[in-house]
C-alpha cells in the first residue's frame, strides 16, 4: 500500500514536479516507478483521509496561513484542495475520473467558499478557467470577500478577472468587504483590474463597503493612479458615504501627502463635512499626520 497521505506535504511542488518520476517503496518485495501527479490524484480520491491531513497541513504551516483556514479544514472536498494550491493538470484528471471526483464542484467549505472562489482569491487561472468550463457557478456568494470576483480584485489577478466575467460574472454583483469588485480592486491600487472591470461595466458612483466607494478606497491607500483613473472615467471627488465621509478624508486618514495634494489640484472640496471625523483637517490631526493637516488648513483658507 503506498503511503498516500503524505502527499499533503508535497501539493505545492506537484506541478513543476509532474514531469520528473520517483522511487517510492509500495513493498518491502519491490519498488515502482510512479509519476507524482498520479499518486496525488490517488490521495485526492481517497476522501477518508482528506479531512486529518489537509487539517494537518493547515497546523504546520500555520505562520502562513490564516487560523480560518485550517479551522475549516474537514470540509474540504479534493476539488477545494486543488484549486487551492493551483494544481490545474491534476484538477483536470480529476474531472476525467470514473466514477466522478468526491465533493461538488460547486459545494462550500465551512468558510462558505467554492472551489472556484479559492482558486480565485489564489490567482491560479488556469485552475479557475477549468472550474468555470466545468460548470462553476461564478457568481457564487460566500467567503470573505462576498465571491469569486470580488475575491480576485482584490488580489489584483487580472487573468482570472477576465476569466471570471467572461464565465458570467455579475460586476455589479453586492457583498463582502469592499461591497463590490471595483472597490476591492482600488482598495489594493490595482490599476489594470480597475481598468478591466470599468471596461467590462462596472459602476464607479456604487455605495458600499468598507470604504464607501472605489474613490474612497484608492484614497486612503495613496493610489494615485487608481485615483486618476477613477475621476477621469467619471467618479465624484466631493462623493459622501460611509466612515470616512469623503476621498480626501479617506486620504488624510491613510497618511498620504502626495493624495491629499493630489485631491486638492483635482478639486476636492477641503470645507466638506462629514464621515467619523468631520473634515480632512480634524482627520489628518487625530492621525498624527500634521504635513497633510497643514495642507487642508491652507487649502480651507485660501477659499
Amino acid at each position: 500500500m503506498r503511503p498516500l497521505p503524505f502527499l499533503a506535504f508535497l501539493f505545492p511542488l506537484a506541478n513543476a514536479a509532474n514531469p520528473l518520476r520517483f522511487h517510492l517503496t509500495v513493498d518491502s518485495q519491490h519498488q515502482e516507478q510512479v509519476s507524482i501527479q498520479q499518486l496525488a490524484i490517488e490521495f485526492l480520491q481517497e476522501h477518508d483521509c482528506l479531512e486529518g491531513t489537509f487539517h494537518n497541513f493547515f497546523i504546520s504551516h500555520s505562520i502562513y496561513y490564516q487560523e480560518s483556514e485550517y479551522e475549516s479544514a474537514h470540509r474540504w472536498t479534493n476539488i477545494h484542495l486543488a484549486s487551492y494550491f493551483g494544481l490545474d493538470k491534476i484538477l483536470a484528471s480529476l474531472f476525467r475520473q470514473v466514477p466522478a471526483p468526491i465533493g461538488n464542484i460547486n459545494e462550500m467549505n465551512q468558510s462558505g467558499e467554492s472551489p472556484c472562489y479559492i482558486a480565485s482569491r489564489q490567482g491560479h487561472d488556469k485552475a479557475v478557467q477549468i472550474l468555470v468550463d466545468r460548470g462553476a457557478n461564478v457568481n457564487a456568494r460566500g467567503g470573505e470577500y462576498g465571491n469569486a470576483l470580488q475575491a480576485a480584485s482584490s488580489g489584483g489577478h487580472d487573468k482570472v478577472v477576465q476569466i471570471l466575467i467572461n464565465g458570467g460574472a455579475d460586476i455589479t454583483a453586492q457583498g463582502g468587504q469592499y461591497g463590490i469588485a471595483l472597490e476591492a480592486a482600488s482598495s489594493g491600487g490595482h490599476d489594470k483590474v480597475v481598468q478591466i472591470l470599468i471596461d467590462r461595466g462596472a459602476d464607479i458612483t456604487a455605495q458600499g463597503g468598507q470604504y464607501g466607494n472605489a474613490l474612497q478606497a484608492a484614497s486612503y491607500g495613496g493610489h494615485d493612479k487608481v485615483v486618476q483613473i477613477l475621476i477621469d472615467r467619471g467618479a465624484d471627488i466631493n462623493a459622501q458615504g460611509e466612515f470616512y465621509g469623503n476621498a480626501l478624508i479617506a486620504a488624510a486618514a491613510g497618511g498620504s501627502e502626495k493624495m491629499v495634494q493630489m485631491l486638492i489640484d483635482l478639486g476636492a472640496d477641503a470645507n466638506a463635512q462629514g464621515g467619523h471625523y468631520g473634515n480632512a483637517l480634524i482627520t489628518a490631526v487625530k492621525g498624527g499626520n500634521e504635513k497633510e493637516g497643514a495642507d487642508a488648513y491652507r487649502c480651507r483658507s485660501r477659499r
